[in-house]
C-alpha cells in the first residue's frame, strides 16, 4: 500500500508541475516573437530524477532496531542507484533537444551527519550532479525555482544520521538573451492537500507536494 501511495504521489507531483506551467505559459502564449518576422517556440522537458528508493524499508519499520537497519538499507539502495550516472543521462537528453525549461521531480538531496545530528554533509545531490554534467557539456542552465517538500532526518545502523530532502526544480536556459527568454511571476508553493501515510513506528505522516509556475514575459 505504501508503495502504491508513493507512486500515486509521484504522478500527482509530475502532473501538477506540468499543468501549472502549461496553464501559465498558455496565458502568455507559447510563441515568443524574437524579430518582426520570426517566432520562436518554447521547448519544455520534464523528468523524474528517481531518488532510487520508495522509502518502504523506513515506512514499514516496526521497532527502533528495524528503523536503524531500514535507514541503512535505504541509504545503500540510493547509493547503488548511481545518481551521478543517471543525472548524466538526463544531461545528454537535454543536450539533444535543448529545452528552454526543464521540470525536475524527486531531485532529492541526501545528507549525512553524526548520530543525533545535524546531517549537513552532502552525500547525493542529483540536481548538482545534473548541473555539473550540463556544464561539462557546455550547456548553461540554472534553477529558476526550487521547492522543498518532505524533509526528514533519522539515525541509521551505519553509525550516522541520514537526512533526505525532497525537492522539485524548474531549470531555465541561462545562455539566452532577455529578448529570447525572460521569466516573471515565478512561484513555488505547496498544495493544501497532503498525502497521508500511516507508519507502524513513525505514526501518521502528512507528506506535502508542491508546484512551480513561471510566466514567459516580453523583454
Amino acid at each position: 500500500m505504501l508503495t502504491t501511495k508513493r507512486r500515486i504521489a509521484r504522478r500527482v507531483s509530475l502532473a501538477a508541475l506540468i499543468l501549472s506551467f502549461v496553464l501559465t505559459a498558455a496565458s502568455t502564449s507559447w510563441l515568443s516573437t524574437t524579430t518582426a518576422d520570426s517566432q520562436r517556440l518554447l521547448k519544455v522537458m520534464t523528468r523524474n530524477m528517481d531518488e532510487g528508493t520508495d522509502l518502504d524499508f523506513v515506512l514499514n519499520a516496526t521497532t527502533f532496531d528495524d528503523l536503524l537497519n531500514a535507514v541503512a538499507d535505504t541509504y545503500l539502495e540510493v547509493a547503488a542507484s548511481n545518481i551521478p550516472e543517471r543525472a548524466a543521462g538526463i544531461a545528454r537528453e537535454i543536450q539533444s533537444s535543448l529545452p528552454d525549461f526543464v521540470g525536475l521531480q524527486e531531485a532529492s538531496l541526501w545528507r549525512t551527519g553524526p548520530l543525533g545530528g545535524p546531517a549537513t554533509e552532502t552525500a547525493f545531490d542529483p540536481l548538482q550532479s545534473l548541473l555539473d554534467e550540463l556544464d561539462r557539456l557546455g550547456l548553461r542552465y540554472s534553477p529558476a525555482a526550487i521547492i522543498t517538500n518532505f524533509d526528514f532526518e533519522l539515525p541509521s545502523a551505519l553509525g550516522f544520521d541520514v537526512r533526505r530532502t525532497d525537492r522539485d526544480v524548474l531549470l531555465a536556459r541561462a545562455d539566452l538573451d532577455a529578448s529570447e527568454l525572460k521569466l516573471s511571476s515565478i512561484r513555488a508553493q505547496h498544495f493544501q492537500t497532503t498525502l497521508p501515510i500511516d507508519s507502524p513506528l513513525l505514526g501518521h505522516l502528512e507528506v506535502p507536494s508542491g508546484w512551480i509556475s513561471a510566466e514567459k514575459s516580453a523583454a
